[in-house]
């Protein structure tokens, strides 16, 4: 794919959003070409680091937090004012007597430097937030702006304007986690 050739998947290491505190996603991206962070570019350091933060976060929570935990995560800390990651993606899987289900979102950066603005989520006919079910082949997609994902740098020509995530992948992704569970 493209687009991910142009990204580094970057080491899973703690992202500091307040001073002693830290967040670990599950994965996260920056562009291949980012700068290190410096005065003549505005971009921020790790606390600690001489590296800066990565443009996109991925979250899954399957047992140790609910979708609202996920949301507030990615507003609170993620988006911290202290931080430079512009798009975060966040799953919730939910397991039932009734089957597997999810709910997955994106967001971005505020307009005014920090906060989750959150884009898209799995919703139902009526626009509600809803949880899907594994257990039947799904339509639809999340198409986030490539120029969010590479921000500060300009989009790499060879690289689409959305990169789509198919809802079909994340249930396909899910049901293949799910079958390591003991």
């Amino acid at each position: 794919m493209v687009l991910l050739s142009s990204f580094e998947l970057s080491n899973l290491q703690d992202l500091g959003y307040a001073p002693g505190n830290v967040k670990q996603p599950d994965a996260c991206f920056a562009p291949r070409h980012l700068p290190r962070p410096g005065r003549g570019n505005h971009l921020l350091s790790r606390p600690g680091k001489l590296s800066g933060y990565p443009t996109f976060v991925f979250e899954v929570a399957v047992s140790n937090e609910d979708r609202e935990r996920l949301l507030t995560d990615a507003e609170d800390k993620y988006f911290a004012a202290s931080t430079d990651v512009n798009v975060w993606c966040g799953v919730k899987v939910k397991r039932t007597a009734a089957g597997t289900f999810f709910w997955a979102g994106w967001g971005r950066r505020k307009e005014i430097g920090y906060g989750l603005f959150l884009m898209e989520q799995t919703e139902d006919e009526n626009n509600l937030a809803t949880y899907f079910s594994t257990d039947n082949a799904l339509q639809g997609e999340f198409q986030i702006p490539s120029t969010l994902i590479f921000k500060p740098l300009p989009v790499p020509p060879n690289v689409p304007a959305h990169f789509g995530l198919l809802f079909e992948d994340l249930r396909d992704a899910i049901l293949v986690g799910a079958s390591f569970d003991v």
